[in-house]
């Protein structure tokens, strides 16, 4: 699947690409996605607001987007529910399939990327770049 969603990528060209998958390990240890390893980053949704730890991989091509820090699950370095009980309370991949949250991003990733994504837009282009 994700082979073909890089297929598609490369036959539409969108000015913006986002490619999520869990892990690593994961899509990261795949042949085909070593080319894109400079576009990849590991994040854990616990930054983003879940009291849960569930760490994954992205893939874009969205320059301005910088990733919140990886949870290294020590009080010093971590996202607040660690701090604030010495724990996670749980990690995502111990829920059921068929929860809502096992295959949902957290809202404030995808606002993160969102808004990295549409401040890129507004970025003058130099004549150079545009004549490229």
């Amino acid at each position: 699947m994700a082979q073909r969603c890089l297929e598609l990528t490369s036959f539409f060209d969108p000015h913006f690409w986002t490619l999520e998958s869990r892990g690593p390990p994961g899509l990261d240890s795949r042949p085909f996605m070593q080319a894109l390893e400079p576009q990849r980053s590991t994040v854990n949704f616990c930054r983003y607001g879940w009291n849960r730890w569930k760490a994954t991989s992205i893939w874009t091509n969205v320059q301005s987007w910088t990733p919140e820090p990886k949870c290294l699950c020590r009080l010093a370095q971590c996202c607040e529910h660690f701090r604030e009980h010495g724990k996670h309370l749980d990690r995502v991949q111990k829920l059921k399939q068929a929860s809502e949250e096992y295959a949902a991003l957290p809202e404030l990733l995808v606002r993160s990327w969102t808004h990295a994504a549409l401040l890129g837009l507004l970025q003058p282009v130099s004549l150079e770049a545009a004549q490229d």
